[in-house]
């Protein structure tokens, strides 16, 4: 949980020496580390995500007010051995946990320290430092050497209520040689309309395997942060699949780095929003080992006045020769006022690789309508078989959807029920 003393406390009331004072009163034998120092000072200072962050300024605000939330415990459920629910106090205390988190750090610092700063490589705003500062129990999924997991380890956000933000946790630990499947479900019912903001820090062991599915089905009147920061270490490889639907604001900040030779990321990522909503995805993916592979695709509808926005940086320092590297962006309009920004981006210093990016934009074309239409379907639906043939290929490629039944109905419920679209999935996969 979220502290209990500072549960239901609205942030605008919140300062640094309160904070403490509270944290001391919870469990007066701790004590506050100087990280959770910084990140509270941090937090308090910031202002909302925006400049010099290229993705981050793009996100609308209009309406919203971060001071005005209220703090509440988050809801995560996870019913798996490999899972342990901890508190910010017993992080240090489990000998796995702290063993991961001092991993970790060293490996974050390893690829802060290869990666030139530029003013566009922001890994923390006012969420992400309110969480770290502030997050109480934290899921801890946890695979030892060599073992895999028989089943699909899932976990499900519950989104908060009215004017309310949680703040869920993920740590991830995938040891050396091991195996697993993992589901994140954010979900919310139709009157859960606060504020989520979800960070999930993985890593994964030299030769481990993770494939992983985050899907996000909430209320159309919520708002929704996601921050992963995911290290990968030799041979190992990360599969993470995607589906963003629904959510008056939506923005995913992702950062995969290749820390270990071999090491290989790719991600297939679903999006889309309408009316007035905003769906939006900054990925950045650094290869700091030589011989790293990534490829990314995402593809976006939007519809009526919705708006969209893609940043994809893929950054190849010195020292990681035979890298490759490949990002693309895909975006299919659907009304006369909607509206995508796209920025994919190479940064690359080492000669000897092969990288490539592309962004397309496009609408339903009347001869495709007129086509479909002639052989007797109406404008609806002739428009819904075009956006699943947009959608679809994508969905052939991903990869835990292909092996997992549970995988695939958690993509398609939120699909038919946000798009109207019908998919068979025997089809599909």
């Amino acid at each position: 949980m979220v502290m209990s003393s500072l549960a239901d406390k609205p942030i605008r009331r919140l300062r640094v020496h309160e904070v403490i004072r509270e944290l001391k009163r919870e469990n007066p034998a701790s004590y506050v580390s100087q990280e959770q120092l910084a990140a509270l000072e941090r937090a308090v200072e910031l202002p909302l995500p925006g400049a010099p962050d290229e993705a981050w300024r793009r996100v609308p605000y209009d309406g919203y007010s971060f001071n005005d939330l209220t703090f509440v415990a988050p809801e995560m459920h996870a019913e798996c051995p490999h899972v342990r629910r901890l508190s910010r106090h017993d992080r240090m205390l489990d000998a796995a946990c702290s063993r991961f988190l001092r991993q970790y750090g060293t490996l974050f610092e390893k690829r802060r320290k290869r990666n030139k700063s530029r003013a566009n490589d922001v890994i923390e705003n006012k969420f992400f430092s309110f969480n770290e500062a502030l997050s109480g129990d934290a899921l801890f999924v946890h695979l030892p050497r060599a073992t895999a997991t028989e089943e699909a380890i899932r976990i499900t956000i519950d989104q908060p209520a009215h004017d309310r933000v949680s703040l869920p946790v993920i740590y991830l630990h995938l040891e050396a040689g091991a195996r697993a499947d993992l589901i994140v479900e954010n979900r919310g019912a139709s009157d859960a309309d606060g504020t989520a903001c979800v960070v999930l820090k993985g890593l994964i062991e030299r030769d481990a395997r993770l494939s992983m599915l985050r899907v996000q089905d909430v209320s159309e009147r919520a708002y929704y942060f996601g921050f992963e920061r995911m290290m990968i270490e030799e041979n190992a490889e990360l599969r993470a699949d995607g589906v963003s639907l629904g959510a008056a604001v939506s923005m995913v900040d992702a950062l995969y780095s290749l820390v270990g030779p071999k090491s290989r990321a790719e991600l297939r990522e679903l999006s889309g929003a309408r009316g007035t909503q905003f769906t939006g995805m900054k990925l950045t993916v650094e290869h700091n080992a030589p011989h790293s592979y990534s490829d990314a695709a995402v593809k976006t509808v939007l519809d009526n006045q919705a708006r969209g926005m893609f940043t994809g940086n893929i950054k190849i320092p010195g020292g990681s020769p035979h890298s490759q590297g490949y990002e693309e962006h895909r975006t299919l309009l659907l009304g006369d006022d909607a509206h995508v920004q796209s920025i994919p981006q190479l940064e690359i210093i080492e000669n000897d690789v092969r990288c490539s990016h592309g962004s397309t934009v496009t609408s339903v074309v009347d001869d495709d309508l007129f086509y479909l239409r002639s052989r007797g379907l109406d404008t609806d639906y002739a428009t819904r078989l075009l956006i699943s043939a947009f959608y679809q290929d994508v969905l052939q490629r991903m990869d835990l959807p292909t092996r997992n039944e549970q995988a695939r109905r958690l993509i398609m419920e939120p699909l038919r029920a946000k798009t109207g679209l019908e998919f068979d999935s025997t089809e599909v996969w």
